[in-house]
């Protein structure tokens, strides 16, 4: 009979799974249910029976769901485990590139609050990641960004565009920094904005360097064209500015007695504080500028509310918002002070050395100005008060006929050009004058013919003219003719003086060169370099040619001339320009625009595997080693190259491309030529 049951029992067992729990959780002691048509004596044991094997299948078939259920829980954790360890090894390199970049680089929310921030961040701003998160990035505002840029940038962010662009913002510390920015928005799979990530470099080296050059190149056209004393110092001080907008310059100067201060330019000062200043008298104490002319040396006042040197003038400077000023003598080739170079800040502010030797650098630019400009000055006064008494005595004097034929020359023209009065009387215009400046002077007689022709007066010319030398050579002199009339008033020749003026050409073309040229290693600079690519651009457009653009950076310099002084560091400069030269054609052109950056122009090269052949050649040539003061020194470079017109149809253009494709070789293991394609600049984001 218990067999017969149990097989019921197993025919009855999917029925019963069902009630399982329900067995179980019946109170101790209450009746378990059972069928109602068996014997009653026999009844009481079958559902004894069924009662005990019931409650026993239950918590078995409970106990292996549960287990079932268990076990494919545990293979999901498991998959999801090893899951997310594959995403994490994945992300891991990631990370890490993230934070040991040399960028910059946030993560905002969309409310534009920083979530992250890399360690770079902390070097770069000088706030730790726990002082950052939380806020807007514009707590780094300066102030001094254009606003136009942040108008264009939220711009191109809402229509989810990237955005690339320059901020001028402020470290922890209050010091100014520029930084180049690449941000862009995070949009998810419905289109919503979720956030932004933002990947800056510091830029403030650059930066100042190109604002220093841009800044040198225009103080040395203006002496180059004879500018105007205060138009001069007013772009040194400009210049000055430019580069450090938290600093407001002065340069003042000693009157003829050298006992009163004047101002000579201070653009960026209150009128009513360069009023004050004008005419001050100097000595010791009197302010930094005053005690500054007096001693003859720096004075560093940190704090002008505390300083004894401004007791008498604190009020004055409250009112102008000045709160430190540094001032540097400005001294003659002679050594004799000519005035002051005063550097000003609105807060307390101690100099950096890089903050000195601005100081000195722009006091130097000063004293060649104002000791040219005394120079002429004094010049023009010596010739104004001997012009008569001296008769011209190193002048040549002379006088020539309508047919360009002389009737008299001075002796002095044998001192001049080395050819006696009798051989300069039978020579004519071909032979005292080289083609070009016998072309103009035919042309000015020509004019004069016409003019006493027509019954009006000689007319009177004054230009230069270079002529030939007896004994090889030219002499450039400058020539003032006018007519000679009789008693009666009838023209009767012309009258004219020669004044020998090689030296002042002389100046001005060695002016004119350190204004288009680098002055270490002789390259030419970026004014010449970009007049250059101008030129090129224009003859490949009309020829529909191509050209080809490099930005060069060299790789390692920085450690070679910090560990072997600035001396080592000239000297490998200017032998890896030497070696870049010999790389090029005579019609190619490589400029130093920076510390170790150079750029290289090829026109009309034949396509861009000749130039990234030349690319190559470079980089083999700086790649070999360098013996430089008795150490071998080793450098590389990472060149990025650009073409026209592929990359790029203006300077700007090319420039920007060339300049992606050189920061994409550096950051790819530097020693590298990489030309230039779109998928770069979302590479560098």
């Amino acid at each position: 009979m218990r067999a017969d049951h149990f097989r019921a029992l197993r025919r009855r067992l999917p029925l019963l799974a069902g009630s399982v729990l329900l067995a179980v959780s019946l109170p101790a002691g209450a009746a378990t249910p059972t069928a109602t048509t068996a014997p009653a004596a026999s009844a009481a044991s079958v559902a004894t029976l069924d009662a005990s094997l019931l409650a026993a299948l239950g918590l078995a078939v409970l106990i292996g769901g549960a287990a079932l259920y268990i076990s494919r829980i545990n293979l999901r954790l498991r998959q999801s485990i090893a899951d997310s360890r594959s995403a994490e090894a994945a992300l891991r390199p990631l990370s890490t590139a993230i934070a040991q970049s040399p960028a910059l680089v946030v993560i905002t929310g969309p409310d534009v609050r920083m979530r992250y921030v890399n360690p770079r961040f902390t070097e770069i701003t000088g706030y730790s990641a726990a002082e950052a998160l939380g806020h807007n990035p514009r707590m780094l505002s300066s102030g001094l960004t254009d606003p136009a840029s942040f108008r264009d940038m939220w711009e191109h962010l809402k229509r989810g565009e990237s955005w690339s662009g320059e901020f001028i913002n402020r470290r922890k510390n209050g010091e100014l920094y520029w930084e180049e920015s690449h941000i862009s928005p995070v949009i998810d799979g419905d289109g919503r904005c979720t956030g932004y990530v933002a990947v800056k470099l510091d830029i403030t080296a650059r930066k100042r360097a190109e604002q220093a050059e841009h800044a040198r190149a225009h103080v040395l056209e203006l002496l180059a064209r004879g500018a105007p004393l205060p138009e001069i110092l007013e772009a040194i001080v400009r210049g000055v500015e430019a580069g450090n907008p938290e600093m407001r310059c002065s340069a003042l100067l000693l009157d003829a007695d050298r006992k009163r201060l004047l101002t000579g330019a201070a653009p960026s000062l209150p009128d009513f504080y360069n009023a004050a200043v004008h005419g001050l008298a100097i000595g010791y104490g009197v302010g930094s500028c005053g005690t500054a002319a007096y001693t003859g040396e720096r004075v560093v006042v940190e704090d002008i509310q505390s300083h004894p040197y401004w007791a008498p003038y604190r009020d004055i400077a409250r009112q102008a918002d000045l709160a430190a000023c540094w001032s540097e003598p400005i001294r003659s080739s002679g050594g004799e002070v000519l005035g002051t170079f005063a550097i000003y800040h609105r807060h307390p502010h101690r100099p950096t050395p890089a903050d000195i030797e601005l100081i000195e650098q722009s006091a130097k630019v000063a004293s060649i100005a104002i000791d040219r400009t005394l120079a002429l000055e004094a010049l023009r006064v010596s010739e104004e008060r001997h012009r008569l008494l001296a008769e011209n005595a190193t002048d040549v004097i002379w006088t020539m006929d309508l047919q360009g034929r002389f009737t008299y020359v001075s002796p002095s023209v044998e001192k001049l050009r080395g050819y006696t009065v009798a051989e300069v009387m039978q020579q004519g215009l071909d032979e005292v004058l080289t083609p070009e400046s016998a072309a103009i002077a035919r042309d000015g007689l020509t004019r004069g013919i016409a003019a006493v022709a027509s019954g009006w007066p000689f007319p009177v010319f004054r230009g230069e003219l270079e002529q030939p030398c007896k004994y090889g050579g030219t002499v450039w002199t400058e020539v003032t003719t006018s007519g000679i009339y009789n008693a009666a008033g009838e023209f009767i020749g012309i009258l004219g003086v020669s004044r020998d003026i090689s030296e002042r050409k002389a100046a001005e073309a060695r002016i004119s060169y350190l204004a288009h040229h680098d002055t270490l290693t002789n390259l030419p600079n970026r004014t010449l370099f970009a007049d250059r690519l101008e030129h090129a651009l224009t003859q490949a457009e009309r020829d529909g040619s191509d050209l080809a653009l490099m930005f060069l950076d060299l790789d390692h310099f920085k450690p070679i001339n910090d560990s072997f002084g600035h001396a080592v560091g000239d000297l490998l400069l200017k032998e890896a320009a030497h070696r870049m030269q010999a790389c090029l054609r005579a019609v190619d052109t490589v400029a130093r625009i920076g510390g170790d950056e150079f750029v290289v122009l090829l026109p009309a090269v034949g396509s861009e595997d000749d130039a990234l052949l030349v690319a190559e050649k470079i980089r083999h040539a700086l790649d070999q080693p360098f013996a430089i003061a008795g150490q071998t020194l080793e450098i590389s470079s990472s060149i990025g190259v650009a073409m026209y017109p592929a990359h790029g149809s203006d300077a700007v253009g090319l420039a920007r491309n060339a300049d992606i494709a050189m920061y994409f070789a550096k950051g790819n293991g530097r020693n590298h030529v990489q030309l230039y394609h779109p998928a770069l600049v979302k590479l560098s984001a």
